[in-house]
């Protein structure tokens, strides 16, 4: 399970790591914050499906491997 934080949700990844499929989303709200709007929310999922893979690796390679981590700019729209 990997978690972060997209502004006011919590949010997990599960993944099988046997191929790194997605398998679901779970998404918690996060105390004394108010939730993202549907229509936010939805655009968190769109963009956690698209770059799930680059996600998980750049939080192994910081958390686990304790290696730098650059940051990245998405400025296309997702779909």
């Amino acid at each position: 399970m990997y978690m972060f934080h997209l502004r006011n949700l919590k949010v997990n990844l599960n993944l099988s790591m046997k191929n790194g499929i997605l398998k679901n989303i779970e998404i918690q709200e996060v105390k004394a914050r108010m939730p993202l709007p549907i229509k936010e929310t939805k655009v968190a999922i769109k963009f956690i499906k698209k770059y799930h893979e680059g996600i998980v690796e750049k939080w192994t390679n910081f958390f686990v491997q304790n290696k730098k981590v650059s940051c990245e700019s998405v400025n296309t729209k997702i779909k």
